[in-house]
């Protein structure tokens, strides 16, 4: 999901066309962040990988930390925003929250941090 993410923020600085990109989630859930049982596990995604080579930041560009799109990030947030869900929304623009929203960091609980 990083390299989409990350491709996503390139592709709205190099067109012309777009004017703002709109961040919002699937299924009534923004973001619950990182699958940390796979991560756990070992299961690394091999696609990340072999960007990770290339781009050693890929995560922190995508979470919109060490590189910012030129062009306004609007998210729109409903259900869950954890753990990585919350740190992309510091990286946006604007910030649009439904009722059924729900903030919060998982990390602390895990004494994982990154």
């Amino acid at each position: 999901m990083l390299v989409t993410v990350y491709e996503a923020w390139r592709q709205l600085d190099n067109d012309d066309n777009l004017r703002c990109a709109i961040l919002t989630g699937a299924g009534g859930t923004f973001c619950s962040g990182a699958d940390l049982t796979a991560m756990k596990g070992g299961n690394e995604d091999s696609e990340m990988m072999k960007k990770l080579e290339e781009i050693p930041d890929l995560h922190w560009q995508a979470l919109l930390r060490h590189n910012r799109p030129c062009k306004p990030v609007i998210a729109a947030v409903e259900g869950f925003a954890l753990a990585g869900g919350t740190e992309i929304l510091q990286g946006t623009d604007i910030r649009v929250a439904g009722k059924s929203s729900t903030f919060g960091l998982t990390e602390p609980q895990r004494d994982c941090f990154l």
